[in-house]
């Protein structure tokens, strides 16, 4: 506690004030939380280094089928005691799995319409070679369509051109 500058037995103070103990040091609360990671979440991720309820399914799934096996493992020794203990633990999971699938039921269904970032970014380059090449072959194959036409011509002929390009995009004849 700081002191403050006041001279002891000052008129009108009272008697001074005994020193308190020292107080001891607090510890912070809470560690400060990172900053959150805005890429993008690769829900094909492994679910024992990743975060969010996804992940939390898929790591009670794989305790659910560890503790069932344990369970199995238990029958086969005899031991009652082990055995109960393990058929909880195996129950205890199956409950607390059956809660979270039924109060978000979107979640492994949505995530398993999901493709990797790394798919999805190989198919968009796929496309985007294949339009371009589609735009680089139209120099070669447009002269002999626009000799002799006049301008109507020439622009009616580009769009129809433009139109195949997409289309071939669209319907994957590429």
């Amino acid at each position: 506690m700081p002191k403050l500058n006041r001279p002891k037995n000052a008129p009108g103070q009272g008697r001074p004030c005994k020193p308190r103990a020292s107080l001891p040091k607090r510890e912070p609360l809470a560690k400060k939380h990172p900053k959150p990671n805005n890429k993008l979440l690769d829900v094909h991720a492994d679910p024992g280094t990743d975060t969010g309820l996804r992940a939390c399914i898929e790591r009670l799934h794989l305790a659910e089928i560890a503790a069932a096996a344990d369970f199995e493992a238990a029958r086969t020794t005899g031991d009652p005691a082990l055995v109960a203990r393990k058929k909880k633990d195996w129950l205890d999971l199956c409950e607390s799995l059956r809660k979270i699938e039924v109060s978000t039921p979107g979640v492994l269904s949505e995530n398993r319409a999901t493709m990797p970032v790394e798919d999805a970014a190989a198919e968009f380059a796929k496309v985007a070679t294949q339009f371009r090449i589609g735009l680089e072959a139209l120099p070669r194959s447009l002269p002999p369509r626009l000799v002799g036409l006049d301008e109507a011509g020439i622009r009616e002929v580009l769009r129809a051109s433009t139109i195949e390009v997409l289309e071939q995009l669209a319907t994957e004849k590429w």
